[in-house]
């Protein structure tokens, strides 16, 4: 099983930005999910400090359950393609 976990705030115009991108973006992959936690920005200090989170939004490269890959702040559409791909084709 695959996932992409994307975190998010409310507030972040970054993630705002890229929501849609990404969405297409996982069209591609019917086998992968995208699991998204937007958290809002009252609970995010801790939530980031938990899961050693350095900026928003975060993405998780999940794979059986463990992840194998992260991504902080804004990512572009062939950087996500090659996260994805890297995901599914190694291991």
């Amino acid at each position: 099983m695959y996932k992409v976990v994307e975190i998010t705030t409310p507030t972040c115009a970054v993630c705002k930005m890229l929501k849609p991108m990404i969405a297409k973006i996982m069209e591609s992959y019917p086998h992968v999910t995208l699991c998204v936690a937007d958290h809002e920005d009252t609970d995010i200090q801790h939530f980031l400090q938990e899961f050693s989170i350095k900026s928003v939004p975060a993405f998780f490269f999940v794979k059986e359950g463990e992840t194998v890959d992260t991504h902080f702040g804004a990512i572009t559409v062939p950087v996500l393609k090659e996260k994805i791909n890297k995901l599914i084709n190694e291991g």
